[in-house]
């Protein structure tokens, strides 16, 4: 509802009907819900693209439960694509589609091997959101027993670098596809430690552990967990001490 994305709206709303559109495919947080309305009275199909969800798993907050009825009201004559079950099941209807990766990237990934310290691997945005910092405070627990690998860029990076001193983090910031490979032939296991107040669809980077036969560390807030469930092991949302209990479990037992 921030004034700059209604104005937003209304600059693509004007872009589409220059155009002419017969349908408006708009991804999700490109403009609020009920914005989809003014495209529809417009003469256009509307198909809404959720790649994040309507609001985080663990629940809408005050400012998302005010504004969801108008929300539904704006969605319910427009065709939804969905990338998770619990997305789809979040906006009522329309399709559920599944993320598509390239084979090759996966088959160049070296096959796990057991070892100690124990390397967890995470791929993602650098930001608080995303549970970065949760894996600081859990390498405090884990101590030496356990080494993390980091890589992504955010607006969270130079202070992930700062908390991060002295402890086994190795935070690389962004690397190409190529060092994904040699990183993902390294480690041990994969950590996508999302937070519950973050709406994620479906967090690619889970998925992208399993294809890389890594054994996936996440938690609720985390759709692709639902999907991936008995290749993973679960830790409570926002606790750095159930995030180390689940990695630890692993680097404990080779079985």
């Amino acid at each position: 509802w921030r004034a700059e994305f209604v104005r937003h709206a209304l600059r693509l709303l004007t872009l589409a009907r220059a155009f002419k559109a017969d349908a408006a495919v708009i991804d999700s947080g490109t403009m609020p819900l009920i914005c989809l309305e003014l495209f529809r009275r417009s003469g256009m199909k509307v198909i809404p693209v959720f790649h994040n969800a309507m609001y985080p798993l663990a629940g809408a907050s005050l400012p998302e439960r005010l504004i969801e009825p108008f929300s539904r009201y704006a969605l319910r004559k427009t065709a939804p694509i969905s990338v998770s079950p619990a997305v789809q099941r979040q906006v009522g209807h329309g399709i559920e589609i599944r993320a598509q990766f390239e084979r090759e990237l996966f088959d160049r990934v070296e096959p796990p091997r057991f070892a100690q310290p124990f390397n967890v691997l995470f791929l993602g945005r650098i930001e608080e959101n995303k549970g970065v910092f949760d894996i600081v405070e859990a390498a405090r627990i884990c101590g030496s027993a356990v080494t993390w690998t980091i890589c992504g860029d955010g607006t969270d990076l130079a202070r992930l670098k700062s908390k991060s001193a002295g402890l086994p983090i190795d935070v690389r910031g962004w690397v190409s596809p190529e060092e994904q490979v040699e990183l993902r032939s390294k480690c041990q296991a994969v950590v996508v430690p999302t937070k519950s107040s973050f709406a994620e669809g479906l967090a690619m980077t889970a998925v992208e552990a399993i294809l890389s036969r890594r054994p996936l560390i996440t938690n609720r807030a985390v759709p692709a967990l639902e999907l991936l469930r008995p290749a993973s092991v679960e830790a409570e949302p926002d606790d750095a001490r159930s995030l180390a209990g689940a990695v630890l479990s692993l680097a404990t037992d080779q079985a």
